[in-house]
């Protein structure tokens, strides 16, 4: 049976460096080859722009927000969704079609790497609820922000490493352009000191490298921080990576790819709602891959806010 949501695809043209546009006229032709229905099109045309286009979506009458581009891009199109408010419509569905640098999002999902195989799923999948992250920080410049977020948000030395990649070249791809961002943020970065209370829990301080609150399982083009988180149990999965340096990163980097990180001495796992922390210095906050401010910040869960076609 053909969907029939009034549907509209968002795209970033700057995805997968400059790939989805320079090849748009052949992905064009995949979508409408394999999708089952009618669609429209919107093309961002700056940072941001996907925030306001699927916000505008909805009170046109979109029913089905389809976001193409990498995790950047559909941390865009739900911060758009979800500007002002945490619920939507109940008729409102997200939908994916990953083709950006790293589409971490994707691998838990479940969702192909092949556009004319993830239209397909696009057409036949089950609607799904998620969860749904939210940062209450400031961002860069100082200014009060609240964020949304679907796949992992981290501080520490993963926002340092993820400002670094977002400000090189990714013509290499993801894997060796987040290598490479790792490798040269760890040489000199310093582990701060982070103070911080889960769901609120006595306080803890603690000198840590990294700190990550996950709703699903992958981040940094494959690396693999929470192997066992659900999109739908209304928990964070989170970790902590506690005083380790240069040396010792790039040792466990392979542990952390396959997910086997967790029993190494230094790293602490906990399940939570809610995450309230503060540093001695300037840490940045990145999710999904995009440097959205710095701490302080209070990390929340809202149980399954999110209709997913996926």
């Amino acid at each position: 049976m053909k969907s029939t949501a009034k549907t509209i695809v968002i795209v970033n043209p700057a995805s997968a460096n400059g790939r989805v546009g320079r090849e748009w006229d052949r992905i064009h032709r995949q979508i409408k080859e394999n999708y089952d229905c009618t669609f429209e099109v919107e093309m961002t045309q700056h940072p941001g722009h996907a925030v306001d286009l699927s916000q505008e979506a909805v009170k046109a009458g979109y029913r089905l927000v389809v976001a193409l581009g990498g995790d950047g891009m559909i941390n865009e199109v739900l911060n758009g969704l979800f500007r002002e408010r945490e619920s939507l419509r109940e008729d409102v569905v997200l939908g994916l079609l990953p083709l950006g640098t790293s589409n971490d999002l994707r691998r838990t999902l479940g969702i192909p790497k092949k556009l004319p195989l993830a239209v397909q799923t696009l057409n036949k999948a089950e609607v799904r609820l998620v969860d749904v992250g939210k940062v209450t920080t400031s961002n860069l410049e100082g200014v009060p922000e609240v964020r949304c977020f679907l796949n992992v948000a981290d501080f520490g030395s993963g926002g340092a490493i993820a400002d670094r990649v977002n400000r090189t070249t990714k013509r290499f791809g993801a894997q060796l352009s987040i290598y490479w961002g790792i490798i040269s943020t760890m040489i000199s970065f310093e582990n701060p000191t982070i103070t911080f209370s889960i769901d609120g829990g006595g306080e803890q301080t603690a000198v840590i490298n990294d700190f990550i609150l996950a709703n699903a399982r992958y981040f940094g083009g494959g690396l693999k921080p929470a192997p066992d988180a659900q999109m739908d149990d209304g928990l964070f999965d989170i970790i902590t990576l506690g005083d380790i340096g240069f040396v010792e990163s790039l040792i466990n980097l392979p542990r952390l790819k396959k997910g086997t990180h967790l029993t190494h001495k230094k790293a602490r796992f906990y399940r939570g709602k809610r995450v309230v922390a503060r540093a001695n210095t300037r840490v940045m906050i990145q999710t999904d891959g995009e440097v959205i401010g710095a701490l302080p910040a209070t990390f929340e869960i809202i149980p399954q806010a999110l209709k997913v076609k996926a």
